[in-house]
């Protein structure tokens, strides 16, 4: 029995009973693992989070105090002269953040860091569709070359055939001579096929950092076509993608950067106390100092404004990519409609239809009631609608992944041989 590998934003293998790959070949389930913990591109937001959370760390400590000296009255003249009137202060100062400037700034930070997860969300998205998509174009590949396999030992099978009617003075010379070169073609496609399989899987490989194929062939079952949820369901699901959700998590941070532009408006102040040595009456006193700033020309308005405007921004690109995601999604369960519906008729009505087309010109061709050329051309046509249902399929399966991709929902593949 077939099983269903899903996979969502929120876990990774959460389906029981999965088949175990054999050696040397690949499920879903093994690429899509494979690309979570060994994908460079996620490897990378592992930096960028750590950096996020010391940058919050940094912006929650207090300034640091400051130790100053001061001397005063030193190298004047008369009663003054030299030393004899030196004033020393040791001063230490403290610089205060009134307005709740350190809090807000490591809030700010905090949201920073929200941010990145979400971009880690979506980039986590993007590597499992990429990598889903790599292993439908293998999965596709594998059953092309099969196809071209087989046309090639039809070809074969021909040629043999039309051999035996020359030898036999029942087809002249020159049919002969077009199945050697039927079969000469599609050797060339063969090979084509073989070539355009070994790129698919490098590609592949590299989803998780390979440069190398590590693997024989991939097993899924690109016939078996998964319903989907209907398009209205599908559309309700978009404002819960981590694409839409990465709004709020931008959202929230640029509303913590206003609060601290705000914040940042009321003047630093600073206290500071020490101790003053009076050299001329050998005695020593203590002082005190207090500074603020006035905000009469800077405020902080600039930052202020500019903060606000990047908040009014997150509100329109939010619904730009809104009204973009739902036509995508519109256009792309339209085509996965059509794949299917292609794939099925070209698997169960056309290819059967072409087989016997294909075998009552061969059959005709023996007694004679057909020409070579009609026979190559329905050989041709059951060659290409094979190929045509592998390619329909396939693109059901990339419109599903690209649906997934959209709404977030999740990565579902049928596992199993092709029947």
């Amino acid at each position: 029995m077939n099983n269903v590998f899903r996979l969502s934003i929120t876990g990774l293998l959460i389906w029981a009973g999965m088949p175990v790959a054999a050696a040397g070949s690949l499920h879903m389930a093994d690429v899509l693992a494979r690309a979570l913990t060994e994908s460079p591109k996620l490897e990378a937001f592992s930096y960028s989070i750590r950096a996020a959370e010391a940058r919050r760390l940094q912006a929650g400590l207090l300034p640091n105090p400051e130790l100053g000296l001061q001397l005063e009255d030193i190298a004047g003249t008369g009663e003054v002269s030299g030393v004899r009137g030196l004033e020393t202060t040791l001063l230490l100062s403290q610089l205060l953040e009134p307005g709740g400037k350190r809090r807000k700034r490591e809030l700010a930070a905090a949201r920073n860091i929200g941010l990145i997860e979400a971009d880690y969300d979506i980039a986590r998205l993007d590597v499992l569709a990429e990598v889903a998509r790599r292993f439908v174009h293998v999965a596709r590949d594998q059953l092309l070359l099969e196809v071209a396999g087989s046309a090639v030992n039809l070809a074969e099978q021909n040629r043999a055939a039309v051999e035996q009617r020359v030898m036999a003075a029942r087809a002249m010379q020159a049919e002969l001579s077009r199945a050697e070169i039927e079969l000469a073609r599609a050797q060339i496609r063969l090979e084509h096929r073989e070539h355009e399989l070994l790129a698919a899987k490098r590609r592949l490989a590299a989803s998780w950092g390979n440069d190398a194929v590590d693997f024989g062939r991939v097993e899924a079952d690109l016939f078996s076509l998964p319903a989907t949820r209907d398009l209205d369901s599908l559309l309700s699901e978009l404002r819960n993608s981590p694409d839409m959700a990465r709004f709020l998590s931008e959202r929230r941070l640029h509303e913590a950067e206003l609060e601290l532009a705000k914040a940042r408006a009321v003047p630093n102040a600073r206290i500071g106390a020490g101790i003053r040595r009076l050299e001329g009456i050998n005695e020593q006193a203590l002082t005190l100092n207090f500074s603020v700033g006035l905000p009469i020309f800077d405020r902080n308005q600039g930052n202020i404004r500019a903060a606000r405007e990047r908040l009014g921004q997150v509100a329109v690109d939010e619904t730009v990519t809104y009204i973009e995601a739902q036509s995508l999604l519109f256009t792309t369960f339209q085509e996965l409609i059509h794949a299917r519906t292609e794939a099925n008729t070209l698997r169960e009505v056309v290819i059967p239809r072409s087989r016997q087309a294909l075998k009552s010109f061969e059959d005709g061709y023996a007694a004679g009631r057909f020409s070579y050329l009609e026979v190559a051309d329905a050989r041709s046509e059951f060659i290409d609608v094979r190929a045509e249902a592998i390619r329909a399929a396939a693109s059901y399966h990339g419109y599903l992944i690209e649906i997934e991709r959209l709404t977030g929902l999740g990565f579902g593949v049928e596992q199993g041989d092709r029947k």
